[in-house]
C-alpha cells in the first residue's frame, strides 16, 4: 500500500491526548476504612481488573480512529497491476482563457486547474514523459518534458486573450506528442465551444476532461460600438451606438464612461439594463480639434463583476485637418466653375481641377474624392483610377457627358459595379420628391417646401437597375437620376444625366450644395474603429508620404511599449503586420520621428464573454451524438472528488472510504465497551 499525501503523517501525533487521558485516569485511589472488609476482597480485586481492562480497550480503540482518520487523509492506494507508469505518455491541456478567471469555491477556476494538473503530475514516477499546452502559443512545444519541468511550467500559466476550440486541441497535442498517450483536459467547458467539430481524434486516444464550474456566471459587457454617420465632426453632436449584452438573469442599472485622449473629452451616463437583454444605447458627445482621437469606453458601478476583461472597449478615429478632392473633366461639358465655387468655401478642403486629356488620374492617387465630370468614355486609365479610389476606401462621383457617350466602354469596363448605360432618353424630366426619410439626406433639409420647384434635366441615360445599387435621387418617370453602390468599402456615386448648365439647373437650385456636401460628409470616415487582439493582427495603414522605416508603435498609456512593427502591400495598401502576442487590448499610437502620424485600437474576442457553460448532462450527450463517448471521459468537480476519480484511474484503487469505515467502527466499539462496563 502508498501513501499519496504521506506528509500528513504527522496528524498521528494527536494519538497522544488519548494516551494522556488513559494515563490520568491511572490516578491513586483514596482509601476508605471500613471496620471488617474481609467479605468485599474477591469483589474488590475482580472490580479492579475489570476497570483496568476497559480503560485499555478505550484506549486502543481511539488510538485505532485517530490512525484511521489520519490514514484516510494520507489517500492510501495499491498501484493497479494493470496500468504501468514507467515510460509512460501524459498529454495535459490547461484552459487559460479569461473564462477561468471566474472564482470557484476557494480560488479561481484557474488556480484550481493548475492545482488539479499538479496532482495529475505527482502521480507518475520520473520516467513518465510530459506534454504541456495551454491557450498561449508559448506552451505548444513538441518537447518532452520531465516532472518537474511540467511543474515548473504550469506554475507560470497566466489568464490569455488566446481561444482554442476542442478540436485545436486534439491537433495541436496530436502535433506534440505524435504516439498513444493519456489526455487531461482542465476546462469551464464554454459554449462558445463544441464536441460536434472534432474530427480527426485517434481511436486509441483517451482524453479525460476536468470541468470547473464559477460561482458567479454574472457578466456585463460592451460587445461592438459604432457611428450612425460615418463623417466624424469637430464642435458639432456626435451619437455614438453602444451593444452592451447582460449575461445576469437580474436587471440592473450601470455606467459607461467615455474618455477621448485621456482628457480632452470626459462623459458619463448611467442606463438601466434587462437580465440576458442585448441592449443599444446611445452616448452623445463633442470635439474641438482636428487629429486623432483615442478612445477609451467603460462600464461601471453594476453589481457583481465577475470578469473584467471586457468591460473595457477601445477605438480610435481621425478627423482630418485637410480634405483632398480631385475634379477631373473632360472637355466643356462640365461644372467646374460651380464645384470650384462650392467646395473652394469648405474649410480645410483642397481642391484640384484638372483636364484629363491633359494630365493623368493616375498620379493623384492620394486625393480622397474623385469627381469625374462629362467623362465621354472609360478608358484603361479612368477605370484603373475608379477602381484604385474605391479599393482605398475612397469616394467617386462620375457624371457621363450626354453627348458623344461611349456606352460600350462605360458597360464593359464598370460591369465589376453593374453599371449598364442603355439608350438615351430626350425627353424632358424633373427629379421626384425627396424621401426624407433616406439615412443620406438625414439632417439635410429642416424642411421641404411641397410646392418646390425640383431641378430639371433635358436628356439622362436610363439606368438598367441592380440589387447592388440604391436610388438616391429620381425622376417623376421613376428613372433614377443618382445611384449609389459600396464597392470594397469604397462609395461609388453615378449620375444618369449630366449636370451642367447645358442640360440642368442642378447646379442653380438649392439641392446641389447640400447633395454634393452630403457627398463629402460620407467619403470623410472610412476608418476600422478597432481590431481584434486574439487573432494574427494586419492593421491598415493611414500614413501618407511616410517613411515606413522611420515607424514605431506605442501604447498610448504605456511608453514603454515600443514596437517596430515589418509592412506588408495588398492591393496598393499599406498594413502593419503584428504578432498577436507582442500587443494586448488598448489604444496605440503609430510615430514617425517621433510625430504622431496615425493610430489604431485593439480590443479582445468578445466570445470569452458569454456566460454560457455545459452542464455535465450536456456535454455528456454532445461526446455521445460526436460517438465519442469510448474516447472523452468527463470528471466533475462540484465535490472536490476529483483527485479520487483521477488517481483511481491512474494508480489503481484508493482505500482511504476503508479507513474512514475503520474509524467509525473504533468509535461504535468504544461506545460499547463503555456501555457494557458499566452495567
Amino acid at each position: 500500500m502508498n501513501l499519496l499525501y504521506p506528509e500528513f503523517l504527522w496528524g498521528l501525533a494527536l494519538i497522544i491526548f488519548p494516551i494522556l487521558i488513559h494515563l490520568f485516569n491511572l490516578q491513586k485511589h483514596k482509601t476508605v476504612f471500613f471496620s471488617d472488609i474481609s467479605l468485599l476482597k474477591q469483589i474488590d480485586q475482580s472490580t479492579k481488573k475489570r476497570s483496568q481492562l476497559k480503560n485499555i480497550l478505550v484506549l486502543l480503540t481511539r488510538i485505532g480512529m485517530i490512525t484511521s482518520i489520519v490514514l484516510s487523509i494520507c489517500y492510501p492506494y495499491k498501484k493497479s497491476n494493470q496500468v504501468n507508469t514507467d515510460n509512460k505518455t501524459i498529454g495535459i491541456y490547461i484552459d487559460n482563457s479569461f473564462s477561468m478567471e471566474r472564482n470557484g469555491q476557494a480560488s479561481t477556476l484557474l488556480n484550481k486547474a493548475k492545482d488539479d494538473a499538479y496532482t495529475i503530475v505527482d502521480a507518475h514516477d520520473e520516467n513518465t514523459n510530459f506534454f504541456l499546452m495551454s491557450n498561449s502559443k508559448n506552451f505548444g512545444s513538441t518537447n518532452k518534458l520531465t516532472k518537474q519541468q511540467t511543474i515548473d511550467l504550469i506554475s507560470k500559466i497566466q489568464p490569455t486573450k488566446g481561444f482554442l476550440n476542442y478540436n485545436n486541441v486534439i491537433l495541436r497535442q496530436t502535433e506534440q506528442i505524435k504516439s498513444n498517450a493519456d489526455l487531461y483536459w482542465f476546462t469551464d467547458l464554454q459554449k462558445t465551444n463544441s464536441f460536434n467539430k472534432i474530427n480527426t481524434i485517434d481511436s486509441l486516444t483517451k482524453v479525460n476532461i476536468i470541468s470547473y464550474e464559477g460561482l458567479n456566471n454574472n457578466n456585463l459587457t460592451i460587445d461592438s460600438i459604432w457611428f450612425e454617420d460615418k463623417n466624424r465632426k469637430i464642435n458639432q453632436n456626435e451619437e455614438l451606438n453602444i451593444s452592451v449584452f447582460n449575461n445576469a438573469q437580474e436587471n440592473f442599472d450601470f455606467k459607461i464612461v467615455l474618455n477621448i485622449n485621456k482628457n480632452e473629452v470626459e462623459n458619463q451616463k448611467i442606463f438601466n439594463i434587462n437580465g440576458r437583454e442585448n441592449k443599444i444605447v446611445k452616448l452623445n458627445f463633442k470635439v474641438k480639434k482636428h487629429g486623432l482621437k483615442s478612445c477609451k469606453l467603460k462600464l461601471e458601478d453594476y453589481p457583481s463583476p465577475d470578469h473584467l476583461f471586457d468591460d473595457a472597449y477601445y477605438f480610435t478615429y481621425r478627423i482630418k485637418k485637410e480634405f483632398k478632392l480631385l475634379h477631373a473633366f473632360n472637355t466643356k461639358e462640365n461644372s467646374f466653375s460651380k464645384i470650384n465655387s462650392l467646395f473652394g468655401t469648405v474649410e480645410n478642403t483642397l481642391l484640384q481641377s484638372i483636364d484629363i486629356n491633359d494630365k493623368l488620374i493616375s498620379n493623384f492617387s492620394d486625393y480622397d474624392i474623385l469627381i469625374l465630370d462629362g467623362i465621354r468614355q472609360i478608358n484603361n486609365e479612368i477605370n484603373n483610377a475608379i477602381a484604385t479610389f474605391l479599393s482605398a476606401k475612397k469616394t467617386v462621383i462620375l457624371i457621363p457627358s450626354t453627348t458623344k457617350l461611349d456606352t460600350e466602354s462605360f458597360n464593359k469596363n464598370l460591369s465589376y459595379l453593374n453599371i449598364s448605360i442603355g439608350a438615351i432618353d430626350s425627353s424632358k424630366q424633373t427629379l421626384n420628391q425627396i424621401e426624407k426619410k433616406n439615412r443620406f439626406f438625414k439632417d439635410v433639409f429642416e424642411s421641404t417646401n411641397a410646392n418646390l420647384q425640383f431641378p430639371f434635366f433635358k436628356n439622362h441615360y436610363n439606368i438598367k437597375k441592380s440589387a447592388n445599387h440604391k436610388t438616391l435621387l429620381s425622376f417623376e418617370n421613376s428613372n433614377p437620376l443618382l445611384i449609389f453602390m459600396n464597392y470594397k468599402q469604397g462609395d461609388f456615386y453615378f449620375f444618369s444625366g449630366n449636370i451642367s448648365t447645358n442640360n440642368s439647373d442642378l447646379t442653380e437650385h438649392s439641392l446641389f450644395v447640400p447633395l454634393f456636401l452630403r457627398m463629402f460628409e460620407e467619403a470623410n470616415n472610412f476608418q476600422t474603429l478597432s481590431y481584434n487582439a486574439s487573432e494574427n493582427i494586419s492593421i491598415e495603414s493611414n500614413i501618407e508620404n511616410s517613411d515606413f522605416e522611420k515607424v514605431n508603435i506605442i501604447a498610448a498609456n504605456n511608453p514603454t511599449i515600443n514596437i517596430i512593427p515589418s509592412f506588408n502591400k495588398f492591393n496598393g495598401k499599406s498594413f502593419y503586420s503584428i504578432s498577436n502576442d507582442l500587443l494586448d487590448a488598448g489604444n496605440f499610437i503609430v510615430l514617425s520621428e517621433n510625430d504622431t502620424v496615425d493610430g489604431f485600437s485593439l480590443n479582445y474576442n468578445r466570445m470569452e464573454s458569454k456566460m454560457d457553460f455545459y452542464s455535465i448532462k450536456e456535454i455528456n450527450q454532445e461526446i455521445f451524438n460526436a460517438n465519442l463517448e469510448n474516447q472523452i471521459k468527463i470528471y466533475d468537480d462540484n465535490d472536490n472528488r476529483i483527485s479520487n476519480l483521477i488517481f483511481s484511474k491512474i494508480s489503481g484503487e484508493f482505500y482511504w472510504k476503508y479507513f474512514i469505515i475503520l474509524a467509525l467502527l473504533f468509535i461504535i466499539l468504544e461506545i460499547m465497551i463503555i456501555r457494557l462496563t458499566s452495567k
